[in-house]
């Protein structure tokens, strides 16, 4: 099988891309470049999903590289409390979730569209604002959670 071509068409100020099949019909859309211009709403629409559970979860960081929160567990050592986290980077804003490294079976009914954003064992990359992938990422931070609290001390 032949690899896949790229066409590139000029729109205005924009460049819009498609993967072509090797029968030449497009199979795949790519927007614009990235820019750093949706990073502040990224990071707000993530930081909400976040702060949705402050508590039972404790804020330990936020600012305009990131926001973290821990599970309010005085008695074990700051690195373990870590629940999950936001950093803005050069090229986009990942979402930290440690109940999937911890439960991976939570991503057995996640969409397609999400695991291809997952970078590593519990790494989210968004570029663009998705509310469709924030939403479904709002409901397994919420399982996370869950599973979290039945997880005996």
């Amino acid at each position: 099988m032949a690899p896949a071509a790229t066409t590139t068409i000029s729109a205005g100020n924009q460049r819009l891309k498609w993967r072509t099949r090797p029968s030449g019909e497009p199979s795949k859309r790519y927007d614009a470049p990235v820019t750093k211009e949706d990073f502040p709403e990224i990071r707000d629409w993530l930081r909400g999903i976040l702060s949705a559970h402050v508590p039972p979860l404790v804020v330990a960081a936020d600012g305009p590289g990131g926001y973290t929160v821990n599970v309010n567990r005085p008695d074990i050592p700051e690195p373990r409390r870590y629940f999950a986290g936001v950093r803005v980077g050069k090229s986009y804003v990942s979402f930290y979730l440690m109940p999937v490294y911890a439960f991976p079976d939570m991503l057995d009914g996640a969409s397609a569209e999400l695991l291809r954003r997952m970078q590593g064992k519990s790494c989210f990359n968004f570029a663009r604002v998705d509310a469709t992938l924030f939403r479904e990422l709002a409901g397994l931070t919420a399982r996370g959670l869950e599973l979290y609290k039945a997880v005996p001390l």
